[in-house]
């Protein structure tokens, strides 16, 4: 399952002194001795928009705008005891994920760069735990509509099976948010990935 991985993938770690760093590959649980095949996507039979409504995000203090079924609640604790929250729903053949980190000591004061350079190195990192083979490239600079201080990257990846994902990542001081949708094909509804990419929010 996906959450599983997603589970042991969930530890940004942080740096000890100077700027923020990327984070090391140190999942919270051994690494699997193979490869995680990933998920087998059905084709959609019939595939439609789904709809969304706000989904709050266990004790997070935040929440998503999530298709039905996409209960975030149960939370874990990376290696520098971060609270970590993982979920997943599949609907029509595509399936919307979220992982969502609330950093135990909250990176006050750093840099702009430094923080997106946090959420980049993380992306990269889930790049290399499921299987991405091609990426469309970071596109950087995205702001939020709701949080002033907190700044989001998008990604487009195709991984070894061919499935396609669309990823964005947000960060602030005190949280990191990775959504993602993935699929057989480009997802149909640009108004509704926008709507779940962009639907994190802080508070």
């Amino acid at each position: 399952m996906w959450l599983f991985l997603l589970l042991m993938l969930a530890s940004p770690g942080r740096a000890q002194s100077g700027p923020v760093e990327a984070p090391a590959p140190s999942p919270l649980a051994p690494a699997p001795t193979s490869p995680s095949p990933g998920p087998v996507l059905p084709t959609p039979t019939t595939p439609k928009a789904p709809r969304f409504s706000k989904t709050a995000i266990g004790a997070c203090g935040c929440s998503i705008y999530a298709p039905p079924f996409l209960v975030v609640a149960e939370s874990t604790r990376s290696e520098d005891r971060s609270e970590v929250w993982t979920a997943e729903t599949q609907v029509d053949g595509w399936v919307y994920g979220v992982i969502a980190v609330k950093f135990e000591t909250p990176f006050t004061g750093a840099a702009p760069a430094d923080l997106e350079g946090l959420l980049v190195g993380y992306l990269d990192f889930l790049k290399g735990q499921l299987g991405i083979v091609a990426g469309a490239g970071v596109g950087r600079g995205h702001s939020h509509s709701e949080n002033a201080k907190a700044l989001g990257v998008i990604d487009y990846w195709t991984d070894k099976d061919g499935d396609q994902w669309a990823v964005k990542g947000w960060i602030d001081e005190g949280r990191l948010a990775v959504l993602f949708i993935a699929g057989k094909g480009e997802y149909p509804w640009l108004n509704a990935q926008q709507l779940y990419l962009d639907g994190f929010r802080f508070n």
